[in-house]
């Protein structure tokens, strides 16, 4: 859906045959990347005005997209369960948060936030066989994603101190869906090597 959204936008905007074939797929990438994230993004605040924590739900994805984008993880090998996927975990976390709103946990989310850094810190970046990286990229985007990492720890830590929760949880469960996603490519990566 969303990859033949961005042909139609590069057929759009380029005259036909102006870009190479290399060219083109670039552009392709370029805008399934943009209509992705807009598509989530909306998705996730939709959820989030269904649940009543619209704030949280883009607080989330904001943190969410921001530490997926150096860290990595699995990916899954079709559009169609990657849309479903995501729209789930979104969804999960919307909820978890909404419930985390009206309990208050305290001590779980902290110990959250600690396994769910450690992971990111041990093993990102993940890179992919579609997506590998180069030595030099691994450095870079290692170093990134610890400084997000650190960032949004913060921010959730802050928050806590200061009873703001409404930027506790959304942070914790962005980190926490992070090192999910990190664990599960790691094992996929581990498997397939056998």
């Amino acid at each position: 859906m969303i990859s033949r959204l961005a042909e139609k936008a590069v057929d759009h905007i380029f005259p036909q045959d102006s870009l190479s074939r290399d060219d083109r797929e670039v552009y392709i990438y370029g805008f399934f990347m943009l209509f992705s994230r807009i598509f989530f993004f909306l998705l996730t605040a939709l959820w989030g005005v269904l649940l009543g924590v619209l704030l949280e739900s883009v607080l989330l994805y904001a943190a969410f997209a921001m530490i997926r984008a150096y860290a990595g993880g699995v990916h899954a090998s079709r559009e169609s369960t990657c849309t479903i996927c995501t729209s789930l975990a979104m969804l999960l976390c919307c909820a978890a948060i909404r419930l985390c709103t009206q309990v208050k946990p305290v001590l779980l989310p902290l110990a959250v936030l600690a396994f769910s850094a450690i992971v990111i810190g041990m093993l990102s970046p993940l890179d992919t066989e579609a997506k590998p990286l180069t030595e030099e990229e691994k450095r870079e985007y290692r170093r990134k994603s610890i400084l997000i990492t650190f960032i949004i720890l913060a921010a959730a830590i802050l928050g806590l101190i200061v009873g703001i929760y409404r930027v506790f949880y959304p942070c914790v469960l962005s980190l926490f869906l992070e090192s999910i996603l990190l664990l599960a490519g790691m094992a996929g990566k581990t498997f397939r090597e056998r």
